[in-house]
């Protein structure tokens, strides 16, 4: 795998370094499932019934060592079963072996057992990922073809019990959801389910249907203003409960408005002076990214933080503070007037749902603490003339009482000079690498590359294929905003477009394998 020309390769090299454990690395080290999931490609004969192919210990080894040096998070699986590989312990050894700070297994649990559970504490698995997309066993059988409801909730008895038994904290269990219609009006029980079975976590997605399956009436957008209110009931009663959801879609637009959520009642503040005090005290909340003071960035950049009231919804404006100027007069002999410093707004932030769990489970007592991340695209053609190359911005929260607090002022340059950092609108070809169990290299397990970019199993090393053409290519190709079509749809996107017709459509298997 050829290396790029020092001059072009520097043109991305710097924004994909592989220093300080940088990777997230994802393996399929198997291609085949034990389910035929009505929404999944392996209901398909020809995935379901393709020859097996199981990354070997030997392989896994070769791999491993040079690539989980450089790895932050290691998934054990993406879109396969990992379970049906018979050296899977083995893997997991080697993997934990060269201690990756997080390493993590996504399953539909049938397979496991007291000895695989054991091993995943052993070695110190750091989160299970269990699909359940359904909350009871008539939907959940219905759904996951050839599983068993009953097996499941054994499984993970079990996993909670040898937890217990060594007292080991982890590894910590995540309910992973499709939203379906089959199971919208029962997500509430989702979190019932959690707490029985002992789930800390919850990660909710939008169905992807693929062609020929029959599953497009399971699309939520059908209804959207009826989805909007089980989502809504979902995440007000997970937060309530004190269970975490960590991926969760917005809410869609109805009739091509922003949907007006319902209020929520606050009676239980009007008691012993909280309203009060409430209304004294303001907003809560934080600018959290750009984090310096001094950011030098390309044409946009993304602001990001919390923000929370007792009082309900809050507005985060985004402002430029205009320096003092001077401005002409009309006429000749004038004397120039100066105007005073002022801001001007800019905009105002969108809050949206699930991005900030961490604030959601401290702050769980206050309403809408869901929705409490914020996040606003500066762009430097958005600024007044005289400030775009040297802007001070302010954010500011507003309570639905008018109070405000400031949350910070940052100075934003933007520059088209090497050393500015651009926004990438996906970071995956810059820190993410996806292995399948042949060893071959793919930027992303959701991008759909017809070719490998490269395999570990032959001659190639990870480093001449990490900044390899291809890589480059596909990096130089999200720095320009003009991504290939296979990022159009990608999976990894639909939560935070939900309002795009394209995100729904029909997909063809053949791009996903």
């Amino acid at each position: 795998m050829p290396l790029l020309p020092d001059s072009r390769q520097s043109s991305t090299a710097h924004l994909a370094p592989l220093d300080a454990r940088p990777l997230t690395v994802l393996f399929d080290v198997s291609n085949k499932c034990n389910l035929r999931c009505r929404f999944c490609y392996f209901s398909y004969d020809s995935v379901f019934h393709r020859p097996a192919v199981m990354m070997t210990p030997e392989t896994f080894e070769r791999v491993a060592s040079q690539v989980l040096p450089m790895a932050r998070v290691v998934y054990l699986s993406a879109g396969s079963e990992s379970l049906m590989n018979p050296d899977f312990k083995d893997l997991l050894r080697i993997c934990a072996s060269y201690q990756p700070p997080m390493t993590k297994l996504l399953t539909n649990g049938v397979l496991l057992d007291r000895e695989t559970i054991d091993a995943l504490i052993e070695h110190e698995l750091t989160e299970l990922h269990v699909s359940v997309d359904a909350p009871n066993q008539e939907t959940y059988e219905y759904l996951r073809r050839g599983s068993s409801w009953d097996l499941l909730k054994s499984n993970l008895a079990l996993l909670q019990q040898r937890k217990k038994d060594v007292n080991s904290p982890g590894p910590l269990l995540q309910f992973n959801v499709i939203l379906l219609r089959s199971n919208l009006d029962q997500l509430n029980d989702f979190v019932d389910l959690a707490l029985e079975w002992g789930a800390e976590r919850i990660a909710c997605r939008h169905l992807m249907p693929y062609q020929d399956l029959g599953m497009d009436e399971e699309r939520t957008d059908h209804d959207p203003e009826q989805a909007n209110l089980c989502f809504l009931k979902f995440l007000e009663y997970a937060q309530a409960k004190g269970v975490m959801v960590t991926s969760f879609p917005d809410f869609y637009l109805v009739d091509n408005e922003p949907w007006s959520m319902p209020v929520q009642a606050l009676d239980q503040l009007a008691e012993g002076g909280e309203m009060a005090q409430a209304e004294l005290d303001g907003p809560l909340g934080h600018w959290d990214t750009p984090a310096d003071k001094l950011s030098l960035v390309t044409e946009s950049v993304d602001l990001e933080g919390w923000a929370l009231s007792v009082l309900g919804a809050c507005t985060v404006e985004i402002s430029c503070l205009i320096p003092e100027q001077e401005t002409a007069t009309n006429g000749t002999g004038g004397v120039p007037r100066k105007t005073k410093p002022h801001s001007t707004l800019l905009g105002r932030a969108t809050f949206l749902n699930a991005v900030r769990p961490d604030v959601t489970s401290i702050h769980r007592e206050l309403p809408a603490a869901y929705r409490c991340g914020w996040r606003f695209r500066l762009q430097a053609l958005d600024l007044p003339t005289g400030v775009r190359a040297d802007a001070t911005i302010l954010v500011h929260v507003i309570g639905p009482n008018g109070k405000r607090r400031e949350l910070g002022q940052r100075v934003i340059k933007f520059s088209s000079g090497s050393d500015a950092r651009p926004l990438l609108f996906c970071t995956k070809p810059f820190e993410d690498v996806y292995i399948d169990p042949e060893g071959n290299v793919y930027p992303y397990p959701d991008c759909q590359t017809v070719e490998p970019f490269g395999s570990l199993s032959k001659s190639s090393d990870f480093r001449s294929i990490w900044f390899g053409v291809q890589f480059e290519n596909l990096r130089r190709q999200v720095l320009d905003a003009n991504p290939p079509s296979m990022c159009t749809t990608c999976p990894d996107f639909i939560n935070r477009n939900v309002d795009d017709a394209r995100f729904f459509a029909a997909r063809d298997v053949e791009p996903a394998l």
